[in-house]
């Protein structure tokens, strides 16, 4: 996988040029929901670091993410990628 980091308001309004296939941000735009295959949304809720995780267009909450969670994520969308032949 290829990596780019980019700030979520300089990715494009319409159709997604750059079709990512994870996006790791603290919020997300519709571009990011429909083009991004893996998506993970962080938050600060009080003291609890929570993350809105989508892969595959299934999304799950996950309360205090750790390091190690994350990795997994993107293991499975590296799956996915794979499966889908979309290296």
């Amino acid at each position: 996988m290829a990596h780019v980091v980019l700030h979520v308001a300089a990715l494009p309004t319409g159709r997604m040029h750059l079709e990512p296939h994870v996006v790791i941000c603290s919020q997300t735009t519709p571009t990011v929901r429909d083009g991004a295959l893996c998506w993970v949304k962080i938050l600060t809720v009080g003291e609890e670091l929570r993350a809105v995780v989508s892969v595959g267009g299934k999304c799950k909450i996950v309360s205090n993410i750790t390091l190690a969670e994350l990795v997994s994520v993107l293991e499975e969308a590296k799956a996915l990628v794979h499966e889908a032949g979309r290296h």
